[in-house]
Protein backbone atom coordinates (compact mmCIF):
# COMPACT_ATOMS: atom_id res chain seq x y z
CA UNK A 1 0.00 0.00 0.00
CA UNK A 2 3.08 2.33 0.50
CA UNK A 3 4.71 1.82 -2.84
CA UNK A 4 1.30 3.52 -5.02
CA UNK A 5 1.07 6.18 -2.29
CA UNK A 6 4.75 7.07 -2.90
CA UNK A 7 4.13 6.62 -6.71
CA UNK A 8 1.48 9.08 -6.39
CA UNK A 9 3.21 11.31 -4.44
CA UNK A 10 6.37 11.70 -6.64
CA UNK A 11 4.06 12.00 -9.58
CA UNK A 12 2.12 14.83 -8.07
CA UNK A 13 5.55 16.28 -7.16
CA UNK A 14 6.81 16.24 -10.98
CA UNK A 15 3.71 17.84 -12.15
CA UNK A 16 4.01 20.56 -9.87
CA UNK A 17 7.44 21.25 -10.62
CA UNK A 18 6.93 20.97 -14.37
CA UNK A 19 4.20 23.53 -13.61
CA UNK A 20 5.84 26.24 -11.09
CA UNK A 21 9.41 26.48 -13.23
CA UNK A 22 10.63 29.04 -14.55
CA UNK A 23 11.14 29.69 -17.76
CA UNK A 24 13.46 31.86 -19.84
CA UNK A 25 12.90 32.86 -23.59
CA UNK A 26 15.45 31.27 -25.64
CA UNK A 27 18.07 32.82 -27.37
CA UNK A 28 15.83 32.25 -30.68
CA UNK A 29 12.61 33.81 -29.59
CA UNK A 30 14.71 36.68 -27.55
CA UNK A 31 15.88 37.66 -31.47
CA UNK A 32 12.26 36.87 -32.64
CA UNK A 33 10.60 39.59 -30.45
CA UNK A 34 13.39 42.06 -31.42
CA UNK A 35 12.75 41.94 -35.22
CA UNK A 36 8.67 41.44 -34.91
CA UNK A 37 9.05 44.76 -33.15
CA UNK A 38 11.47 46.16 -35.68
CA UNK A 39 9.66 45.40 -38.81
CA UNK A 40 8.20 48.72 -40.19
CA UNK A 41 8.60 52.17 -40.76
CA UNK A 42 9.89 54.82 -38.35
CA UNK A 43 10.83 58.65 -38.71
CA UNK A 44 13.67 60.39 -37.18
CA UNK A 45 12.36 61.89 -33.96
CA UNK A 46 15.25 63.59 -31.76
CA UNK A 47 19.51 62.65 -31.33
CA UNK A 48 20.96 62.75 -27.92
CA UNK A 49 24.70 63.30 -27.68
CA UNK A 50 25.85 62.51 -24.42
CA UNK A 51 22.67 63.22 -22.80
CA UNK A 52 21.90 66.21 -24.02
CA UNK A 53 18.63 66.70 -26.49
CA UNK A 54 19.28 68.10 -30.11
CA UNK A 55 16.74 69.66 -32.08
CA UNK A 56 16.43 68.78 -35.58
CA UNK A 57 15.93 70.38 -38.58
CA UNK A 58 13.53 69.98 -41.47
CA UNK A 59 15.72 68.09 -43.48
CA UNK A 60 16.82 65.43 -40.77
CA UNK A 61 12.66 65.37 -39.83
CA UNK A 62 12.25 63.86 -43.34
CA UNK A 63 14.26 60.80 -42.63
CA UNK A 64 13.28 57.60 -42.82
CA UNK A 65 14.03 54.08 -41.69
CA UNK A 66 12.49 50.97 -43.19
CA UNK A 67 13.13 47.88 -41.71
CA UNK A 68 11.21 44.54 -43.68
CA UNK A 69 10.46 40.90 -42.54
CA UNK A 70 12.57 39.57 -44.99
CA UNK A 71 15.95 41.19 -43.47
CA UNK A 72 16.36 44.28 -45.67
CA UNK A 73 16.52 47.70 -44.54
CA UNK A 74 15.80 51.13 -46.34
CA UNK A 75 17.37 54.02 -45.34
CA UNK A 76 16.37 57.61 -46.61
CA UNK A 77 18.36 60.23 -45.29
CA UNK A 78 18.00 64.08 -46.30
CA UNK A 79 21.26 65.79 -46.36
CA UNK A 80 20.97 69.87 -46.00
CA UNK A 81 22.76 71.53 -49.13
CA UNK A 82 23.20 74.96 -49.84
CA UNK A 83 22.16 76.04 -53.05
CA UNK A 84 22.69 80.23 -52.92
CA UNK A 85 23.11 82.74 -50.53
CA UNK A 86 21.24 85.96 -51.10
CA UNK A 87 20.66 89.22 -49.50
CA UNK A 88 17.88 87.28 -47.89
CA UNK A 89 19.55 84.81 -46.29
CA UNK A 90 20.45 81.04 -47.33
CA UNK A 91 18.62 78.94 -50.05
CA UNK A 92 18.99 75.25 -49.05
CA UNK A 93 17.30 72.12 -50.11
CA UNK A 94 16.84 68.95 -48.94
CA UNK A 95 18.90 66.12 -50.64
CA UNK A 96 17.83 62.15 -50.18
CA UNK A 97 20.50 59.87 -50.11
CA UNK A 98 19.59 56.16 -50.03
CA UNK A 99 20.80 53.55 -48.30
CA UNK A 100 19.35 49.88 -48.79
CA UNK A 101 20.82 46.86 -47.37
CA UNK A 102 20.40 43.75 -44.63
CA UNK A 103 19.89 43.73 -41.04
CA UNK A 104 19.75 41.72 -38.68
CA UNK A 105 19.17 41.53 -34.99
CA UNK A 106 20.65 39.43 -32.06
CA UNK A 107 19.24 38.46 -28.80
CA UNK A 108 21.52 40.53 -27.07
CA UNK A 109 19.53 44.31 -28.54
CA UNK A 110 22.55 44.46 -30.92
CA UNK A 111 21.43 45.20 -34.49
CA UNK A 112 23.83 44.99 -37.74
CA UNK A 113 22.90 46.85 -40.87
CA UNK A 114 25.21 46.32 -43.31
CA UNK A 115 28.01 45.49 -41.10
CA UNK A 116 27.37 48.67 -38.86
CA UNK A 117 26.19 47.40 -35.07
CA UNK A 118 24.59 49.60 -33.10
CA UNK A 119 22.60 48.88 -29.35
CA UNK A 120 18.90 48.77 -29.32
CA UNK A 121 18.52 51.25 -26.15
CA UNK A 122 14.83 51.07 -26.14
CA UNK A 123 12.06 49.81 -28.55
CA UNK A 124 7.97 49.32 -28.13
CA UNK A 125 5.50 49.39 -30.61
CA UNK A 126 5.78 52.94 -31.49
CA UNK A 127 9.76 54.02 -30.11
CA UNK A 128 13.10 53.15 -31.15
CA UNK A 129 16.34 53.89 -29.92
CA UNK A 130 19.21 53.00 -31.01
CA UNK A 131 22.88 53.90 -29.22
CA UNK A 132 25.83 53.84 -30.66
CA UNK A 133 29.51 54.82 -28.93
CA UNK A 134 32.50 56.66 -30.79
CA UNK A 135 35.36 56.65 -29.43
CA UNK A 136 38.11 59.05 -30.62
CA UNK A 137 41.29 60.62 -28.97
CA UNK A 138 41.24 64.24 -28.15
CA UNK A 139 44.38 67.31 -28.82
CA UNK A 140 45.48 65.53 -25.42
CA UNK A 141 45.78 61.87 -26.65
CA UNK A 142 43.02 61.18 -24.37
CA UNK A 143 40.47 58.57 -25.00
CA UNK A 144 37.03 60.14 -25.08
CA UNK A 145 33.51 58.71 -26.04
CA UNK A 146 30.91 60.10 -27.30
CA UNK A 147 27.35 58.28 -26.91
CA UNK A 148 24.67 59.04 -29.12
CA UNK A 149 20.97 57.75 -29.67
CA UNK A 150 19.20 58.06 -32.34
CA UNK A 151 15.61 58.43 -31.47
CA UNK A 152 12.54 57.03 -33.86
CA UNK A 153 8.55 56.88 -34.21
CA UNK A 154 6.96 54.37 -35.86
CA UNK A 155 4.82 55.74 -38.80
Amino acid sequence: MKKPVFILLGFSLLVLISFTKKTTPSTDSAEALFAETLVGNWTYENLMHNGKLFALDSCDEMDILKFDPSGRFEALQHVNVINAVTGEGTVTNCNPIKINGNWSVAANGMLTRNNQTVEIYEITETTLKLKSVVTTTNEEGETVKDIYIDCYAKQ
